[in-house]
């Protein structure tokens, strides 16, 4: 099968700085690694004398990549919930019970005003508080480092250190945020007897991120997938993202969202499961429709299902006519031919966990579409309908 995934032309803000994103993330896990296994130690012991029972996630946008990799926490027995900025109110008088909660902030800018104040909820009432920036000057880092002044128990600040993000879509610092979680559920995992094979994998796989990424972002481009993607998308205006799972809770969010933003296309998440449920008609009647499929390979269950569920949903959707891309580990990807042929398949580098095989799906989407938006003369990395120099417009 052919690798599909590199830039042509390398001079694109956007590929620049997806060019940087192996760098960032090996850099995470060589600094940060041994500071993060300490902390998840703490919580995983707070977690077993039951002064912590949840996790509570609050972020938006491109910060919920954080998401996906916080619901393996489940497997330890901790309530994982994700607050919908738009439906939750940080109400000062009447606060909401953070009670024996692992209170968690994602803000890449640390300058999102619903960050401010839920890190303010958090501080009356969360028992931890966990706090991911990208760098130490903004509002939010600020207020966790007073916070860590005053009770360095309670409070913990991680820095994503992807530095300066020029291109709107969030590439970099994405990726970044996403080792970190990994990082740490990975520690926590590797704490706990029942899980500690699911942590080691997750560990092993980020011992070698920058190699994984790299040979992701530097593989052969396919310039018949492009020239495919090129022609459909103007005309479908659509583009649906597929998978199941972890693979599902990790990648489809942010491919969701960098796809919209690239092409101004609308955008949907559908799991495998629910792929029968009124979403093939979507297919049909607008023919060509892209379909984005990452493929998982769950080695830890030894499970073949989870696999099976994404690929009969990439036939459903072929059969409607739908223009399939599949992403996935060469074994994952065997024997797919009646569904996507090989110039249709992207390739990953085979990873122990699912986790990491998300994350190097995320890489490979983000160079593929770049490679796509350039074709169709976009600028890649700034997305269709905000104000620029040079408007997106299909």
């Amino acid at each position: 099968m052919a690798d599909t995934v590199s830039a042509v032309n390398k001079f694109t803000q956007m590929r620049t700085e997806i060019e940087q994103i192996p760098g960032i993330c090996q850099f995470i896990v060589s600094q940060q690694l041994e500071d993060i296994a300490l902390y998840a130690a703490e919580i995983y012991e707070a977690v077993q004398k039951g002064e912590i029972t949840r996790a509570v996630l609050a972020s938006r946008g491109s910060s919920q990549a954080a998401l996906g990799g916080m619901y393996l926490l489940e497997y330890l027995g901790i309530a994982v919930t994700c607050l919908d900025y738009t439906n939750t109110s940080f109400s000062p008088v009447e606060p909401l019970p953070y009670g024996r909660a692992l209170g968690m902030l994602v803000s890449q800018s640390g300058t999102s005003q619903d960050s401010l104040l839920a890190a303010t909820a958090f501080a009356s009432d969360a028992a931890k508080v966990l706090v991911l920036t990208n760098g130490a000057k903004n509002p939010l880092a600020a207020y966790a480092k007073k916070h860590i002044e005053i009770a360095a128990d309670a409070w913990k600040w991680l820095d994503i250190a992807a530095g300066e993000e020029i291109t709107v879509a969030a590439t970099k610092t994405v990726l970044g945020t996403t080792t970190l979680v990994a990082a740490f559920v990975g520690n926590m995992l590797l704490n706990s007897p029942s899980h500690q094979r699911r942590g080691a994998a997750i560990l092993e796989d980020l011992a070698n991120i920058g190699e994984i990424l790299e040979t992701v972002i530097n593989a052969q481009a396919n310039q018949k997938l492009i020239n495919s993607l090129a022609r459909v998308i103007p005309r479908t205006r659509a583009i649906a993202v597929v998978s199941r799972g972890e693979g599902h809770q990790i990648y489809s969010p942010e491919a969701v969202m960098k796809l919209g933003e690239m092409f101004g296309a609308t955008v949907k998440a559908v799991d495998a499961g629910d792929i029968h449920h009124g979403f093939l008609p979507a297919i049909k009647g607008n023919p060509g429709y892209p379909v984005f499929c990452f493929v998982p390979d769950y080695k830890m269950r030894n499970d073949d299902k989870i696999k099976i569920n994404v690929l009969k949903a990439a036939a459903a959707a072929k059969q409607m006519g739908g223009t399939i891309v599949l992403f996935g580990s060469k074994k994952a990807l065997s024997g797919v031919s009646a569904i996507a042929d090989s110039d249709h398949c992207i390739v990953l580098p085979d990873t122990a966990s699912v986790t990491v095989g998300a994350l190097s799906a995320i890489a490979a989407t983000y160079t593929l579409a770049e490679r796509v938006a350039l074709r169709l003369k976009l600028e890649p990395g700034y997305p269709v309908g905000m104000p620029s120099k040079e408007q997106n417009t299909l």
